[in-house]
């Protein structure tokens, strides 16, 4: 009851803010439409809360949401885990030092991470944002789209910044924390690390073509890669948040999957991970993905609520 207190005087204070201009030619935006809102910091290219009917905010900020961005060149131990959602390039095996040129496969470059972004369009339900070049000569543009019926849709479209000299595929996180349940579509599973099957099957539970991850059960951590339709769904304060993205048979690059969990547990962090199709990066946006987000109120991780979704 205390942390849903906190949780909906959170999302008022933004609200708040916006309302009163706390910010100049803001950089925080909220959209509503259909009973939902949904508002996005473009100062550090996040999602920093989406609900609905004034229900709890369906995304987790962590306790770094509010510090101060980091420096270029960091060390993984203090990278800030922030929360919410947000979006870089994969595969993290052709990221690059923005200093040195050479590859970095940690941290993230600090323009991928956190912007800051450029406004292309804005209205009560809609924003367009195109991220700053990155050393890649790739730049992410970013839109959201409120739907009548109060969901929404996130397009991520991969836009060249000079000469992009290798495919990227978009990839789109949602980070959560061990007290929310997630579920996934079944389908083939491999890890990096075959050890890690153990621990995986320990915290799953299959239900009806569903993976119920028990986060609480993970304790190394660790990363799993899944062959399966692109749903995730995070159960929290008496809310699913359902992800739905594209079908799509397009080929991912060899480090990746359609759909990625990391787990930290050692920070209580975790990251719901949507990885788009490998492709080159051209002026006509093709290498795009599309999401759409869901808002299902239940007062407990109900799979049934959720099945709607699911393309059989």
């Amino acid at each position: 009851m205390i942390m849903n207190v906190v949780r909906s005087r959170v999302a008022f204070a933004f609200l708040m803010m916006i309302a009163a201009g706390g910010c100049s030619s803001p950089p925080i935006h909220s959209l509503s439409r259909g009973g939902t809102t949904i508002v996005i910091d473009a100062s550090q290219s996040r999602v920093r809360l989406f609900n609905r009917d004034g229900r709890a905010n369906a995304l987790t900020l962590t306790a770094d949401s509010d510090r101060p961005l980091p420096q270029e060149r960091q060390s993984q131990a203090d990278f800030p885990r922030r929360g919410g959602v947000y979006t870089w390039l994969a595969p993290q095996s052709q990221w690059i030092d923005p200093v040195t040129g050479h590859p970095r496969r940690w941290p993230p470059e600090l323009a991928m991470d956190a912007g800051p972004t450029q406004v292309l369009a804005v209205d009560s339900r809609h924003l367009k944002l195109l991220g700053p070049p990155l050393a890649s000569n790739v730049r992410q543009q970013v839109e959201w789209a409120l739907h009548d019926d109060g969901s929404l849709q996130l397009a991520v479209c991969l836009l060249p910044a000079g000469e992009p000299a290798k495919p990227w595929s978009p990839w789109v996180i949602t980070g959560v924390r061990s007290d929310t349940v997630v579920a996934v579509r079944a389908g083939s599973v491999h890890f990096k690390d075959s050890a890690y099957e153990v621990i995986w099957h320990r915290a799953v539970t299959e239900r009806d073509g569903w993976l119920l991850v028990n986060l609480r059960d993970i304790a190394i951590k660790g990363k799993v890669f899944l062959n399966s339709q692109p749903i995730i769904a995070a159960w929290r304060d008496g809310q699913w948040l359902v992800r739905v993205g594209q079908e799509s048979s397009a080929v991912r690059h060899a480090d990746d999957a359609p759909v990625e969990l990391y787990f930290d547990p050692a920070n209580d962090y975790f990251e719901l991970e949507f990885v788009g199709p490998y492709r080159p990066v051209t002026s006509d946006g093709a290498n795009q993905w599309i999401e759409q987000w869901h808002i299902v109120p239940t007062a407990t991780p109900e799979l049934r609520a959720i099945d709607r979704f699911v393309t059989r």
